[in-house]
């Protein structure tokens, strides 16, 4: 337990920097030592990973204040410094990501999961799955499920999900992720608190004059990456998924948005709360009964 004191005098501010060259990255634009952290004037330690703000306001935009960041973790409490009325909350666990060589410890190709084999029902070739598999890092587990790897938009590799599948490409009730598995394994600390972005989010710099359509559904998301190769397709993994901290890299991108029917006011929401970001929202979605998504539409015997 963390004793904090409760106050008028602000707990946060931005860190002063003798060089600019001391200055980590922006977490959003990719440019170096043009980020300023809020720390905790407490500790002198940053507040938490992407909290701060991007010296090119003009450009980039990019500001995540200390208020922004605890809302999306509400695990790590809003403080302030004083004299007043004690309270107490948790220790708040850095966030983590995947060890560097997770790839690695996971070899299986694509093509050894069920997943996989449907795939190649709807790829126009062999030569485009293995594109697509190979631009989104996709591999199997040993029992012959699918990963989906969560890689952000700087490269490091946030989460891997482990979900399996029926022949007929329907999900089966199966799903894990590779922090559990690497932590039963004791390759990682148990109750790892991992860092989040959107499935497909690496491709953003590779592709960065492309519009963005971004979906619910990974399968969803790769499948149409193999249809409508001209977009960068996104996923969140799920209705619940989408927030104002996973969207960061989408800033001054062009996104078309197009969730689950049932979903679009939920998303539409989270989005008001954005800023730079050019997004429309495709619609006839709701037309279709609730858990509808594209390739339903698409694919409607399957």
């Amino acid at each position: 337990m963390t004793y904090i004191k409760n106050n008028t005098e602000r707990r946060y501010a931005l860190k002063s920097y003798h060089h600019a060259a001391d200055k980590p990255d922006c977490p959003s634009c990719g440019h170096k030592h043009r980020f300023s952290e809020y720390i905790d004037l407490k500790t002198g330690k940053p507040v938490g990973p992407g909290c701060g703000k991007c010296d090119r306001e003009n450009h980039c935009g990019y500001r995540v204040t200390p208020s922004d960041y605890f809302k999306q973790h509400p695990e790590a409490k809003y403080g302030y410094l004083t004299q007043a009325t004690p309270m107490f909350r948790k220790e708040h666990k850095p966030l983590s990501y995947l060890p560097d060589n997770v790839f690695d410890e996971y070899p299986t190709p694509y093509t050894e999961s069920v997943l996989g084999r449907w795939l190649m029902t709807k790829a126009p070739s062999k030569e485009i799955l293995d594109k697509v598999a190979n631009d989104y890092r996709l591999s199997s587990t040993s029992t012959h499920g699918t990963i989906f790897w969560y890689i952000d938009h700087m490269g490091k590799v946030c989460q891997g999900k482990m979900m399996w599948y029926k022949p007929n490409g329907h999900r089966s009730s199966s799903f894990s992720t590779i922090s559990s598995d690497m932590a039963k394994k004791g390759k990682m600390p148990e109750g790892a608190e991992m860092q989040r972005c959107l499935f497909g989010a690496h491709l953003l710099k590779q592709r960065p004059d492309d519009v963005v359509y971004l979906v619910e559904s990974e399968k969803t998301a790769i499948v149409m990456a193999m249809l409508r190769p001209q977009y960068v397709w996104l996923a969140t993994g799920g209705c619940s998924k989408l927030n104002t901290y996973v969207v960061r890299p989408l800033f001054n991108r062009r996104v078309l948005i197009i969730p689950d029917s049932g979903c679009l006011d939920k998303w539409r929401k989270v989005m008001q709360k954005t800023k730079s970001i050019q997004y429309s929202f495709y619609e006839e979605m709701e037309k279709h009964p609730a858990n509808t998504d594209l390739l339903d539409i698409l694919f409607p015997n399957d």
